[in-house]
C-alpha cells in the first residue's frame, strides 16, 4: 500500500503539489495513445517518471473521462493523445458492476494502476480516476437527456425508470472505485 493522501497533507502540513499531468507525462516519454493503451508497465512508466521529474505529491493514474463509458461499450473518435473528438450512441444495456470491471479497458486501467502503486507508491500518492458525475452523465446519456435527467433529479421527479439507469451508472463508479481502493491508492480523484 502506498502513500494516503490524508497522510501526506498532514505531514506536508495540508499543501500539496498534484498537477494533472497525464498526458504531458505521456508525450514526454513519447507513448502515443494507442501504446498507452496496449501497454500498461510503459503508461506506468512514463507517469512514474513524470511524477519523479515534477517532484508530485501525488500521481493520477489515468485520465481519460470517457473510460467507465467506453469499458460499458460506448465508442469514442479520438485524436492521437486520446482526447475525445466525438460521442456516440449509449450502449442499450449498461453493464452489471462485476462485467464492467472485468472489461478488458478496466482491466488495463487496474494493471497501471497495481504497476504504480508497486513502484511509485513509497514516493508519491496513486490517485485512482473517477469521471466527474456531471461528465459521467454527458458521456452515456448524451447533452440533451443528462440536462432532462438532472433536472428531474433536482426537481425530486425522476422516473423509476431513468432512477434505475443512474443507478447503474453510480453502480459502475462505486464498483471502479473499489477496484482502486483495493490495490492501495491513497486516494480518489475525481
Amino acid at each position: 500500500m502506498g502513500v494516503s493522501l490524508q497522510a501526506l497533507a498532514a505531514k506536508r502540513g495540508g499543501n500539496l503539489f498534484v498537477p494533472l499531468i497525464f498526458r504531458l507525462a505521456l508525450r514526454l516519454e513519447q507513448v502515443n495513445w494507442d501504446e498507452a493503451l496496449e501497454d500498461a508497465p510503459l503508461a506506468a512508466h512514463a507517469l512514474g517518471c513524470a511524477q519523479k521529474l515534477f517532484g508530485t505529491d501525488a500521481c493520477v493514474n489515468w485520465f481519460d473521462t470517457g473510460l467507465e463509458a467506453e469499458a460499458a461499450g460506448i465508442n469514442f473518435a479520438r485524436d492521437p493523445l486520446g482526447e475525445i473528438c466525438a460521442g456516440a450512441v449509449a450502449p442499450v444495456d449498461i453493464p452489471d458492476p462485476g462485467a464492467f470491471v472485468a472489461t478488458p479497458a478496466i482491466s488495463h486501467v487496474l494493471a497501471v494502476t497495481r504497476q504504480l502503486c508497486e513502484t511509485t507508491g513509497q514516493h508519491a500518492c496513486i490517485l485512482g480516476f473517477l469521471t466527474g458525475p456531471a461528465t459521467l452523465l454527458l458521456r452515456f446519456f448524451r447533452a440533451a437527456s443528462a440536462k432532462r435527467l438532472v433536472a428531474a433529479l433536482d426537481a425530486g421527479k425522476l422516473a423509476t425508470t431513468d432512477r434505475q439507469s443512474l443507478d447503474k451508472v453510480v453502480s459502475l463508479s462505486v464498483a471502479l472505485a473499489r477496484a482502486y481502493c483495493e490495490l492501495g491508492v491513497g486516494g480518489l480523484a475525481l
